[in-house]
């Protein structure tokens, strides 16, 4: 980043990667590895006006580089009130939703203030603008399993993590978002950057499970750069660990198993959970589960093909519940052909008709059978 000039405080200013969604009536904004005024992240912001703040900046001239001079204009927004007047840092990692739309906030200028509110740094933001989120995974709420092998004394929990697709443009689909209002980990992840290897890492890795050391490396294509390497949680002052990541080239989508691993400060493996997938699992070749996923404990439903059964009494029972298991694979679903038998004909009549006296047509009912005819 770029000093602000005018700024003449020691402060230095760093992060591994911001980002902003830009969707259809919001904009979610997000940060990690941020280095910036340590008076923020032991006390946090002040009433100061701009205390603390990471925010989006207009540009006097567009057509010159967003930091240069006397180029930074004020907040950039574009409905009635200021979005950014409430947003500040107090971690090395943030995520906050704005409640109204920051569109075209591409090229604009990225401003992080100080606990006095003064510009300490500028840099050019870049945006992505997409329709949706679209999930991968449902929610997950609550422990993550101990991993296996690890003795320690920490206990890892998650709240609201979600891990899903951006949905946009062709060159969005490769994107992933994962998000977090809270992980209970390793508490001495608080403000610090721990030059360790997978340092307070929130990873997926590769694997079918967690019930033994069967968690493989990082999940990215073979060949292709770890994006891994920047996933991390944080504390503040207030231990809140609110966060949120956009990766590129996971490999990851629908369908795909992985395992979740989340790492302490020294990058010991010390929580994980299973995330089962359907490209896995050995469902019956009529049934059509289509792409799903599913947290170990958890289950999804099923649907047979039309013409068969989740059970062989039951022609009517179509669906059935498969469930996601520590071993990284869904129960098995198998779907029965539905047995019909042909309907059984009824007796038939023959119906024949007669001319009465007055010359009408009226139908005789004759019985198909033998007769005999009496002569007077």
């Amino acid at each position: 980043m770029y000093i602000c000039i005018g700024y003449n405080g020691n402060l230095t200013v760093s992060f591994s990667k911001v980002h902003a969604l830009t969707g259809p009536s919001s904009t979610s904004f997000a940060y990690n590895d941020l280095v910036a005024d340590p008076a923020c992240f032991d006390v946090g912001p002040t009433d100061a006006a701009n205390s603390c703040g990471i925010h989006l900046h207009s540009l006097v001239n567009p057509d010159l580089d967003a930091c240069a001079f006397g180029n930074i204009g004020g907040h950039y927004w574009v409905n009635a009130s200021d979005p950014w007047m409430t947003v500040n840092y107090n971690s090395s990692a943030g995520f906050v939703q704005l409640d109204d739309r920051v569109p075209d906030s591409t090229g604009k200028a990225l401003v992080i203030h100080d606990q006095t509110g003064a510009r300490i740094a500028c840099t050019t933001f870049a945006s992505l603008d997409v329709d949706s989120l679209r999930p991968l995974v449902g929610a997950r709420n609550g422990e993550v399993p101990a991993y296996p092998g690890y003795s320690g004394w920490l206990i890892v929990g998650i709240a609201d993590f979600q891990i899903s697709q951006l949905i946009g443009s062709s060159d969005q689909d490769d994107l992933l978002h994962l998000s977090w209002s809270s992980v209970n980990a390793d508490h001495n992840c608080f403000g610090v950057t721990n030059p360790a290897a997978n340092s307070c890492g929130i990873h997926l890795h590769t694997g079918f499970g967690c019930p033994s050391d069967a968690a493989g490396g990082h999940l990215f294509p073979i060949g292709g750069v770890d994006p891994w390497l920047i996933a991390r949680y944080g504390y503040d002052s207030f231990l809140d660990s609110r966060g949120a990541l956009i990766l590129s080239d996971t490999g990851y989508s629908v369908g795909t198993p992985a395992v979740l691993v989340i790492h302490n400060v020294y990058g010991v493996r010390i929580g994980c959970l299973s995330i089962c997938g359907s490209t896995s699992v050995p469902f019956s070749d009529k049934a059509d589960p289509g792409a799903i996923n599913g947290y170990a404990d958890s289950s999804v439903t099923v649907t047979c093909n039309s013409g068969y059964s989740t059970s062989e009494t039951d022609p009517t029972a179509s669906t059935a519940t498969a469930v996601c298991d520590v071993s990284g694979q869904f129960s098995l679903v198998t779907c029965y052909p539905v047995v019909t038998e042909a309907p059984t004909e009824a007796p038939t009549e023959a119906s024949t008709t007669a001319v009465d006296a007055a010359g009408l047509v009226a139908p005789t009912v004759a019985l198909i059978a033998a007769a005999t005819f009496l002569i007077s």
